[in-house]
């Protein structure tokens, strides 16, 4: 008795092979007569199917039912393809073969059997031959490179299967000796198979590669190393995780992936050049700028990154970027610094108690000044608080540190003395005035609001005597 939903189907309890036999189904009208229909359907597609069987070789089954490079094995493929069923029976000791049973529609099964019996031919046409790899070729392949494995079937349509010693060599950790692989496929296929495995060997190249440019390109956990370890598939020991730092990098694998890796690595570095200038550490504040606003924007402006170590630390700068743009910010700072080797610096010294005033909040306004003349200021830490004269220096091209000094000189004493500048204050008089001093009287002191109250009064008094 099966019951689906509102529905009840009864199967007789003795019904026998080939024999007809009732089925009584019980529900609601409308589901009872869907229920039918569906049966009747049923009972016409498996009048119309038939089972069909082929008898494979005992070494055919692992073909037929083996996965290869992740794909689902051919039974599963034909099953999927033909809309059929398929299973494989028992061994037959007296043939030492296999009963492939075929089931479904009638149309469906004639091609899936037709399909399969090609198969059979073309496997019977298949050869073997043997290849030695040494164990610690295999067991790097087997520990980092199962994938490959698969791949490599799938791609070269073969079958391949090792010797037992490598899964003893598996348990013991004794890699020791050679690994046989049986390679079974058409004779084309295990020709171009074995080529690809004489390539398997492993090696370790020493690849020279900047300190510098390993940190910005090949950092740990950086998408690129990624993709020479998982796409690749190298191993890379990094000289920039030595102690002390190297200048290169060990590439571990099978030869044709060294090969890719390197070439990855040089394509990479092409594309991500590196340039190094050396440059007197006393011009890094210049090319830096306040707060690193200088060398912000010129590698804004160049799309490049320019590395500027501690004045302590070197006087090499590194240029990152793509090769053209590396060279053409290489000239620029070049260009930079061949002006300012031939600039001069002088200083100048600036009355402490107008500094603020003069030259505005954090020297702005004296550096607004600067710009105008082209030349840089700068201002060395205060040593003594107490000092009364500060201390500027100022480069640039001699002329304009000239031009700027004079300039500052004029302004410093407008500023000092905001008389008006057509008075002369050092002229001597030329008319002489005679006054006696006992003949000047000396008035009481009058305070400025007596003062002014008395101006006031005056003024009326002359504004009446004007009117009357």
């Amino acid at each position: 008795m099966t019951k689906s939903d509102d529905i009840k189907i009864i199967f007789s309890s003795n019904c026998k092979k080939d024999e007809e036999e009732y089925i009584l189904v019980i529900g609601h009208s409308d589901s009872v007569v869907q229920t039918i229909k569906s049966i009747n359907e049923a009972i016409t597609y498996l009048q119309n199917c038939l089972q069909k069987t082929i008898m494979i070789k005992a070494d055919m089954k692992g073909d037929f039912l083996k996965k290869l490079g992740g794909c689902d094995s051919l039974v599963v493929q034909i099953s999927r393809k033909y809309n059929v069923s398929i299973h494989i029976d028992e061994k037959l000791q007296e043939n030492n073969c296999y009963r492939m049973k075929v089931f479904g529609c009638k149309k469906e099964v004639d091609e899936a059997t037709q399909y399969i019996n090609n198969m059979i031919s073309t496997l019977q046409e298949r050869i073997e031959a043997k290849l030695n790899i040494p164990m610690p070729t295999f067991s790097y392949v087997d520990r980092n490179l199962r994938q490959l494995l698969r791949e490599t079937e799938a791609k070269l349509n073969v079958a391949l299967s090792v010797s037992r010693n490598v899964f003893d060599a598996l348990k013991t950790g004794k890699f020791e000796g050679n690994c046989e692989i049986t390679i079974k496929g058409k004779h084309s296929d295990v020709a171009a198979a074995k080529d690809a495995l004489k390539e398997w060997r492993i090696e370790s190249v020493h690849h020279p590669l900047p300190n510098c440019v390993q940190r910005y390109l090949f950092s740990h956990r950086s998408p690129k190393l990624n993709h020479l370890v998982h796409r690749i598939r190298v191993d890379v020991d990094l000289g920039c995780q030595r102690n002390p730092p190297a200048d290169f990098i060990i590439i571990t694998g099978l030869n044709p992936a060294v090969d890719r890796a390197i070439k990855y690595i040089e394509d990479v570095s092409e594309s991500d050049f590196k340039v190094q200038l050396q440059v007197d550490p006393k011009y890094y504040r210049r090319l830096i700028g306040k707060g690193g606003s200088s060398i912000k924007d010129f590698n804004l402006h160049n799309n490049v990154e320019v590395l500027i170590p501690k004045p302590t630390q070197g006087d090499v700068i590194s240029i990152f970027g793509s090769k053209t743009n590396c060279l053409r910010a290489l000239e620029k700072i070049k260009a930079l610094v061949s002006i300012w080797e031939t600039t001069v610096e002088k200083e100048f010294e600036i009355d402490s108690s107008i500094n603020s005033k003069f030259c505005g909040p954090q020297n702005g306004r004296l550096r607004e000044t600067a710009k105008r003349f082209d030349v840089h200021v700068s201002d060395p830490r205060v040593v003594d608080f107490s000092d009364s004269k500060r201390i500027i220096i100022v480069s640039g091209l001699k002329d304009n540190v000239e031009q700027f000094i004079n300039y500052l000189k004029a302004e410093i004493n407008s500023f000092l003395n905001p008389i008006e500048d057509e008075y002369n204050y050092y002229i001597i008089p030329q008319n002489k005035i005679e006054i006696k001093i006992g003949e000047i009287s000396v008035g009481s002191p009058v305070s400025q609001k007596k003062t002014k109250k008395n101006l006031v009064t005056s003024s009326r008094s002359s504004l009446l005597h004007e009117k009357y």
